[in-house]
């Protein structure tokens, strides 16, 4: 889906008269989709700055591992950087995924030995061997040795120098991260909101949102609330609702199909309110925004 469209020149979070920069309402960094280019570079950036950190919330994480299979690209997002923990025969062993590939996070074993990913104990390993001044038919022989030792047993490389390359047989992700910071939903919501209603957005009736999302002094939680929901097994769809009511509005955000939210906008009513929906398939990319 292109840029949903926005004619207004002001930020919808300052109010500022800027250049405006493309904003995911849905972080990319969750294989969100749609965007707008309502929100000044500064208020991007820091608000980015916020909702990185959500794809270390635990339910995020497992959510994305559950259905890597059927989104691969969108785990891929989620997983880049993120800790996990190589488990083999000689235990767990701590790392990070970079680029689609478990990288072994290098560190020193009880028994002095240096654990490290592969290439890096290649390249350490040569760099050893030229200060040990060998010649360069006798570099070539251990580095040989090095390459063609079998996994899951020591193989001496040189007098003093010995490696084993350990097997990986399972990763799992180190859920130690972060919950969701409450202004993330609530930046969403709001800015799903801005797509509905227009620059209505930057009424008073909202003036406190606003001063929250910027940060700025007496900004309380008393103008919203939020539900946090729990609903079935993860499923490969973002979604995005506008919920009727008729005392104020709420804005029901849906990451993974059972993450999900219920931020209600207190003293905020939308006249002839509908349900105002979007979802996002992460399987097939397709998008369904109806702003009626």
């Amino acid at each position: 889906m292109p840029e949903a469209p926005w004619q207004d020149d002001r930020c919808i979070v300052c109010a500022k008269r800027r250049s405006m920069t493309v904003e995911h309402v849905i972080p990319q960094a969750l294989g969100g989709a749609l965007c707008c280019r309502f929100l000044c570079k500064p208020c991007n950036d820091r608000l980015g700055q916020i909702e990185a950190a959500l794809k270390r919330d635990p339910g995020v994480r497992l959510s994305a591992e559950a259905i890597k299979h059927r989104t691969p690209a969108v785990w891929a997002r989620v997983s880049e950087d993120q800790p996990f923990v190589g488990i083999g025969p000689q235990g767990n062993i701590p790392g990070t995924f970079k680029r689609g590939q478990f990288k072994v996070r290098a560190q020193k074993s009880v028994d002095g030995s240096l654990i490290q990913p592969t290439d890096a104990a290649r390249r350490n390993l040569s760099r050893m061997l030229e200060h040990k001044r060998l010649s360069a038919a006798e570099v070539a022989e251990a580095l040989a040795r090095f390459d063609e030792a079998p996994e899951g047993s020591r193989v001496a490389i040189i007098a003093g120098i010995e490696i084993a390359k350990w097997p990986i047989e399972k990763i799992s992700p180190v859920l130690a991260g972060p919950r969701v910071n409450p202004i993330v939903p609530v930046k969403i919501a709001y800015e799903y909101l801005a797509l509905h209603v227009g620059d209505a957005i930057l009424g008073p009736a909202l003036d406190p949102i606003r001063a929250l999302l910027a940060e700025r002094q007496g900004a309380g939680a008393e103008f919203y609330s939020l539900e946090e929901l729990r609903a079935g097994h993860p499923r490969p769809f973002h979604g995005l609702v506008i919920e009727p009511d008729q005392s104020h509005v709420i804005v029901q955000v849906r990451l993974f199909g059972n993450v999900a939210f219920r931020v209600h906008f207190i003293n905020v009513r939308l006249r002839g309110a509908t349900r105002c929906a979007y979802t996002h398939d992460l399987v097939s990319g397709e998008e369904d925004l109806n702003l009626a």
